[in-house]
């Protein structure tokens, strides 16, 4: 089952996921702000439904690395743990300020500092994959065990969801009764981003014929025709915006991120470029919100969200590339921030 191969195409994956949740940053406040019957919404609802994709792959990414690698529990902490351990604590902090500064709310700053920004979920998120990576590993090296364990997962985290999710739709009663019965199920051990971890190592070593390939394509495809579907009936039934079809934990979503990673891998699209830039991803993603606070502040999205939205998404990661490349350079902060 298990073999080896480069995979440079990872790092291109990266800087690739790293522009669609800039895309997905700026276009939410427009989305927020729309009728469910314009056209901004229709075209913002496409956006969503082609990059919802990137949060899974990153997590992907992160195990098709980690669970490759040799590390003690020393190292795993002393190392990664600890870097994306103090860089929360360092934008924990930052963010708060600046919040502090433009709001003056003292209770929402407090807030900030202890969970982080709006973006900042993802770094306990990571930090938690890190801590069961030798776990994880001792499963990886098991064909039984990892198919196991993703259908596990599958069934726990991403069909129980979404079937609530459609329930509450469309019934809050048995939607309510659905959600009741899955809270007494301790899935915990193959909790969502676990299984997207291992699945982003299977994937990145399983042996992928064109006939698979093909039909992970065309579910891909599919997920994403669900992703509009799904998102556009949710936000007409509720007369509002309606995000639960965009959360990772979704068939769907799984299978378009799915699609996503076999193109890269059988494709090998890689880059030299995007393979140098790619380690500025971590302070790329920290740092955005940042760069996309002062482009609402300029209005940057009050013209036509099918050209404004792609067009500062783009700048924004450009710049935030170009700050994490600054931060690099600096002893200490290169190692601890960013």
């Amino acid at each position: 089952m298990f073999g080896h191969e480069r995979i440079s195409y990872l790092d291109s994956l990266k800087v690739l996921s790293a522009f669609c949740v800039v895309f997905i940053h700026s276009a939410s406040g427009v989305w927020h702000e729309s009728d469910v019957y314009s056209f901004e919404y229709f075209i913002i609802n496409i956006y969503e439904g082609l990059i919802r994709w990137c949060v899974p792959v990153f997590a992907m990414i992160s195990g098709a690395i980690f669970l490759r690698k040799d590390i003690t529990i020393r190292e795993l902490f002393s190392k990664y743990i600890l870097r994306i351990f103090t860089a929360f604590i360092f934008w924990s902090v930052f963010y708060a300020l600046i919040h502090y500064h433009v709001n003056e709310d003292f209770n929402m700053a407090v807030t900030l500092l202890i969970i982080g920004y709006f973006h900042m979920w993802y770094l306990p998120m990571t930090m938690t994959l890190y801590a069961v990576t030798p776990f994880m590993k001792l499963i990886s090296q098991s064909e039984s065990l990892a198919k196991y364990f993703l259908v596990l997962s599958c069934i726990a985290f991403l069909a129980f969801p979404q079937t609530i999710n459609t329930t509450l739709l469309f019934s809050g009663l048995y939607g309510d009764i659905l959600s009741q019965l899955s809270g007494k199920f301790y899935f915990s051990l193959a909790g969502g981003f676990t299984g997207y971890f291992l699945l982003g190592y299977v994937l990145s070593v399983i042996e992928i014929d064109s006939r698979l390939e093909k039909l992970i394509y065309i579910l891909g495809i599919a997920g994403f025709i669900m992703t509009v579907v799904f998102s556009h009936i949710a936000s007409v039934m509720m007369n509002e915006p309606d995000q639960r079809f965009y959360d990772a934990m979704n068939i769907h979503i799984m299978l378009e991120s799915v699609a996503v990673f076999v193109y890269f891998r059988k494709h090998n699209l890689s880059s030299e470029f995007l393979s140098r830039i790619s380690r500025y991803s971590l302070g790329a993603y920290l740092v955005h919100a940042e760069v996309l606070r002062w482009a609402r502040m300029m209005n940057l999205f009050s013209f036509c969200p099918l050209i404004s939205i792609p067009v500062v998404s783009l700048a924004v990661l450009v710049i935030s590339y170009a700050l994490s490349a600054l931060l690099n350079h600096i002893p200490f902060i290169n190692r601890y921030i960013v």
